[in-house]
């Protein structure tokens, strides 16, 4: 990447003691992923190997909790009613041992 001259909008060459100003970006972006770069890396490598089970069904469900939590609320629902017409819609056929596993999935 080349260097990039960056003026002022008031630059008069002809005025003096006004100078324009060069940045060398190839220097920043090389520190950049010296610093933020890594780091990512690091900790992406770390979250994916975490053992997580059942993420797909745990990422798609946790938004629509979320709106059942809302709008039950609202309406003045207990936290167990909302969680009981939750699990009613969305996992009729699941266990409590199960139910439990995907809550605490939704919180992990």
């Amino acid at each position: 990447m080349q260097d990039i001259f960056i003026a002022p909008a008031f630059f008069d060459p002809k005025i003096t003691g006004c100078t324009p100003v060069f940045f060398n970006f190839t220097g920043m972006i090389s520190a950049y992923d010296a610093v933020v770069g890594s780091r990512y890396h690091i900790y992406n490598s770390l979250f994916l190997n975490l053992p997580y089970r059942n993420i797909l069904r745990t990422g798609t469900l946790l938004p629509l909790l979320q709106q059942y939590c809302e709008s039950g609320f609202e309406n003045g629902q207990s936290p167990t009613d909302i969680l009981r017409r939750f699990f009613t819609d969305f996992a009729p056929q699941a266990s409590d041992a199960e139910k439990l596993d995907m809550l605490f999935n939704f919180i992990q």
